[in-house]
Parts: structure tokens; C-alpha cells; sequence
């Protein structure tokens, strides 16, 4: 659970300093509109592509681990639930065997 959180702390951290870094740099640049246009949209894109590229690893190293422990947990307490069912209809099979014969 902390490692989530650490996870997604990290990816606001990124998308947030991005913005207030794009910002700042609008606000502050001297120079014309149109070259500072460009350099805001040149840093929009690096600010999603970084965002993205967050976004993937937070999937990778924190919801991915997570779904497989959840599978894997899912897989092992549902052949233990199936093997007391077997076992209780052979028990069962074999009471009824012993009362009819």
C-alpha cells in the first residue's frame, strides 16, 4: 500500500511540476508571443509525455504487482476451497454408501 502511494505521490509530483515549471516560464520569459507559444507547446508535449511515462511506470511497478498477488492469492485459496469440496462429497458418497448397503 505505501508503494502506491509513493507511486502516485511521484506521478502528481511530476504533472504538478510540470505545470508550475511551464507557467513560471511563460509568465517570466522576455521574449515575443510566438517564440514563447512555441516553447510552451514544445513543453506541454515533454510535460505529457513525461506524465505518461509515469503513468506507465506507476502501472508497471505498482498496479501490475498488485493484480498478480490478487491472482495468485484468488488461485490458491479457490484449489484449497475445491479440494474440502472433494473431499466432503467423498465423505458424504461414502456415508451413503454405508447407509444403503
Amino acid at each position: 500500500m505505501q508503494k502506491e502511494k509513493s507511486g502516485f505521490a511521484l506521478f502528481t509530483g511530476v504533472v504538478l511540476g510540470g505545470l508550475v515549471g511551464a507557467l513560471a516560464g511563460v509568465l517570466f520569459a522576455p521574449q515575443p508571443g510566438e517564440k514563447t507559444r512555441k516553447e510552451l507547446g514544445r513543453k506541454v508535449v515533454k510535460l505529457k509525455d513525461d506524465g505518461v511515462r509515469a503513468a506507465k511506470d506507476f502501472q508497471n511497478n505498482t498496479v501490475e504487482p498488485a493484480v498478480d498477488n490478487v491472482r495468485k492469492t484468488v488461485d490458491r485459496e479457490s484449489a484449497q476451497l475445491r479440494n474440502k469440496v472433494d473431499s466432503e462429497v467423498k465423505n458424504i458418497q461414502s456415508e451413503i454408501k454405508k447407509r444403503t448397503s
